[in-house]
């Protein structure tokens, strides 16, 4: 993972990133290098499903999440920083947001107060949510749509606790609603619903949690700008909302209330959700997309106007091993180590040196060792071995993190970090 962020008008992964983020637990820095959310494995049992039996626990590298103009990181002792734009809460550091002037952004990480025991992180266009050890949530930020989950509508730049919700294994963030993966392997989500995110089989917005409609044995989960997209046992997909791109992946441009299953998305492991495509890893390494490719973001060398309502292949990965999406690229961890992104790259985005995009692979500059990658909005950032978090792209509130709001079209460290 965003109209704001990972979606729409100005941008965030669906996962947030943006952009989709899952239970990552020891898997974002398994020691061969292996993905962060449901990585390649030789056990059939290891499929991404989030570890019960172990309980869950901080990653062993820090984790990224990026919205449209904000980043947190999850780091290695369960505690959380984040920076970038502070105007709407998104930095929960408790900066008063009644004062009659915005708090300032921050172009350098500032710690989040209160929270050492985070396990799973995501990032909405312009909110944020942790799941903590003991399966709270626990979120911060915009709440225009009541995407944190509380009915006042009021963003808050104070972390606290999502009531009516408990038992949360993965959290994703979208523009305007969050979704989460319980224990029982159902999804819930909350926020806008006015093209059906929420996947309840209404148009009906909620703060509170509400069922996503015949969907079990759910894995994982991502959402972003208007569409959200699940992987349900044994690697199927299913996607519900705003289709007009053919972004739900179901052969036509038709929204949907309720998920609609993908097909030909099969053995899928990891699943990111942009403004108006999809992408979905396969077990063996290789990437599926789907939506829009008016900027190449199906990375299939080709650009087009028409959508593309059915996955196709990226073209030359056949060694992904992590993926995540911003607002028009996505970018993949290889087994290599390297990082390759594909899509739109006017902000320098696809980190390759240039100031334009690419509808196939484009390899990020001096990246041999990256262990994560995460988009949102006209920005990505990498964790490297030993920890190091690098930014390019977009930088208008200091989301690349360096101390300055210089944009970069090279990965640039993020500085006092880890």
């Amino acid at each position: 993972m965003i109209v704001l962020g990972a979606c729409v008008v100005v941008a965030c992964n669906a996962i947030v990133g943006v952009e989709d983020v899952r239970l990552r637990a020891d898997r974002s820095a398994r020691d061969d290098g292996g993905s962060s959310s449901g990585g390649e494995d030789d056990d059939d049992d290891d499929d991404g499903t989030p570890l019960e039996d172990a309980g869950p626990t901080a990653p062993p590298v820090p984790l990224l999440a990026l919205g449209s103009n904000h980043t947190c990181a999850l780091m290695p002792d369960g505690t959380v920083r984040c920076w970038g734009a502070a105007r709407l809460g998104q930095l929960g550091d408790g900066a008063d947001l009644d004062a009659g002037t915005n708090p300032p952004d921050s172009p350098r990480p500032k710690v989040v107060p209160g929270i050492d025991d985070a396990v799973s992180i995501a990032a909405g266009a312009n909110h944020t949510c942790v799941v903590r050890r003991d399966g709270r949530l626990t979120c911060w930020g915009f709440n225009y749509s009541g995407q944190l989950g509380i009915p006042s509508y009021r963003a808050s730049s104070t972390p606290f606790d999502v009531p009516n919700v408990g038992g949360v294994v993965a959290v994703a963030g979208g523009t305007t609603a969050t979704c989460v993966v319980l224990t029982d392997k159902t999804a819930s989500c909350w926020g806008g619903n006015d093209y059906g995110q929420l996947g309840d089989g209404t148009k009906t917005s909620s703060p509170s949690p509400v069922k996503v409609k015949d969907l079990s044995g759910v894995t994982a989960i991502a959402i972003g700008s208007l569409h959200a997209c699940a992987i349900v046992d044994p690697g199927d997909v299913y996607c519900w909302g705003e289709n007009s791109r053919g972004q739900l992946g179901n052969g036509t441009t038709t929204a949907s209330l309720v998920p609609q299953k993908v097909g030909g998305a099969t053995e899928a492991v990891e699943i990111a959700t942009a403004a108006s495509f999809t992408c979905a890893r396969q077990r063996s390494g290789r990437v599926l997309c789907w939506g829009t490719n008016d900027a190449g973001q199906l990375g299939n060398g080709v650009t087009s106007t028409t959508p593309n309502p059915s996955p196709i292949l990226v073209a030359s990965l056949v060694d992904a091993t992590q993926i995540s999406t911003g607002l028009q690229h996505a970018c993949a961890v290889r087994a290599t180590g390297e990082i390759g992104c594909w899509g739109e790259g006017a902000y320098g985005q696809l980190g390759s040196g240039r100031d334009a995009g690419s509808p196939v692979l484009d390899p990020v500059a001096s990246m041999k060792d990256a262990r994560f990658v995460g988009g949102g909005g006209f920005r990505s950032c990498a964790v490297r071995d030993g920890g190091q978090a690098m930014c390019w792209g977009n930088n208008v509130s200091g989301e690349l993190g360096d101390g300055t709001t210089t944009r970069s079209h090279l990965p640039v460290a993020v500085v006092d970090f880890p």
